[in-house]
């Protein structure tokens, strides 16, 4: 079966649209964080991986991404902590951002109040997500455009 790549049309940032999306993934579960990057590279994506905000705030000083797909509890930072501190940094304002939780306490409105794209709960189907991501994205980028 062929899968459908992951490509962007259109980002600040980017040189060319034709290159694979590039996506932060957040999670203190290695598990988590192997299983994201294994969809979303098999669609085409290019991964980096962080095991709390910490280190993706750290990651992201020198780095942009197209997405970010971060998990709302770990240790250090949560999920909408990091959110807030990059609301603040105009460098990430067209990088996308999903929120993934376990927990049924995080709504939607809460999570897009903090800058988050969308929420999806665990368990997450992964291949499913990389679609998504990559449909959301592009539509995000068009009526930019527009």
């Amino acid at each position: 079966m062929r899968h459908a790549h992951i490509r962007a049309r259109e980002v600040d940032h980017r040189q060319d649209d034709r290159a694979p999306l590039r996506i932060l993934v957040v999670d203190d579960d290695p598990i988590q964080r192997a299983m994201a990057a294994y969809y979303l590279e098999k669609h085409g994506a290019q991964i980096l991986q962080a095991a709390d905000g910490i280190e993706a705030l750290s990651i992201l000083e020198s780095q942009q991404f197209d997405i970010m797909l971060t998990d709302f509890d770990m240790p250090n930072l949560n999920g909408l902590e990091l959110l807030d501190r990059l609301s603040e940094d105009p460098f990430h304002a067209a990088m996308m951002v999903a929120l993934i939780t376990s927990r049924t306490d995080v709504s939607e409105f809460r999570a897009r109040r903090h800058g988050a794209e969308f929420i999806r709960r665990k368990p997450v189907n992964w291949h499913n997500l990389a679609q998504e991501l990559g449909r959301t994205f592009r539509e995000r980028s068009n009526a930019k455009a527009d």
